[in-house]
């Protein structure tokens, strides 16, 4: 009875050492990235992540289906270069497209890759480029001949919008906007404009429908010298322009 009672001891703490040890490895994942942003599902629930560690140096890019599997994963850095990622997505907030950017530190290698997303969360397609490579179209999870790749390509192409945006800078004054993706911050560009110009910032991907551009950068307008005091406002135009092809429509925002 004894012999019993020690084997279910000994059961019962190995048990609570496991627990133990895995609940504080999964206690320091979560610690390791403090600083999150988050998109959701019409749902609630989480489609994607973008963290970064308390110095602001690693980080992490996740997205998920609908079931919460993670469908994507990429390491994120802000020192020895940069490494990013930028999300699209779907009416229902699930990801349809994710583009990764990477470039070592003083170094001019760049690579890149992006990959799009069915609504329920299968890849469909990765183009993956580098500065030194031509770009590639791979279908996944296995090879398909010429031929069905180009109808595959076509099917899809078909279903996607282009939504491009221009900034039009209505004041009398040279500026600079920031464009910054709400998914990837790092990603901050900058476009420089004179007094009338106008240039186009910008495009972003989406199926079926033209994208609220609002829904994925924000921009900023500041003037290049800086004793210039004035607080610009950046308007989108009720007007659109027709590009004569229906998949793409271009928005433009008055700088004002």
């Amino acid at each position: 009875m004894k012999v019993g009672i020690r084997f279910i001891m000994n059961r019962y703490q190995l048990f609570c050492f496991w627990a133990i040890m895995l609940g504080s490895l999964s206690t320091k994942a979560l610690k390791e990235y403090k600083k999150c942003s988050y998109h959701y599902f019409t749902s609630g629930k989480i489609s994607t992540s973008i963290c970064y560690d308390d110095q602001n140096r690693w980080g992490q890019a996740l997205a998920f289906d609908k079931t919460g599997n993670v469908i994507y994963e990429k390491d994120l850095r802000k020192i020895a270069g940069n490494s990013s990622v930028s999300f699209s997505y779907y009416d229902d907030g699930s990801v349809s497209k994710a583009e990764w950017h990477s470039a070592p530190d003083g170094g001019i290698q760049w690579y890149s890759a992006t990959t799009n997303f069915s609504n329920d969360g299968k890849i469909v397609s990765e183009v993956n480029n580098s500065y030194d490579d031509k770009p590639g179209d791979y279908l996944l999870p296995e090879k398909h001949k010429p031929e069905t790749w180009k109808q595959r390509e076509t099917a899809i192409s078909s279903t996607m919008f282009v939504s491009e945006f221009w900034f039009i800078n209505k004041t009398s004054f040279n500026i600079n906007i920031e464009i910054a993706s709400k998914g990837a911050p790092a990603t901050k560009r900058i476009l420089s404009l004179h007094p009338n110009d106008t240039l186009k910032g910008g495009e972003q991907l989406m199926a079926g429908q033209f994208a609220d551009i609002s829904q994925f950068y924000e921009f900023k307008a500041i003037p290049v010298k800086k004793r210039v005091k004035k607080e610009f406002k950046i308007i989108l135009s009720p007007l659109t322009y027709n590009t004569g092809k229906k998949e793409v429509k271009r928005f433009y925002y008055l700088v004002w």
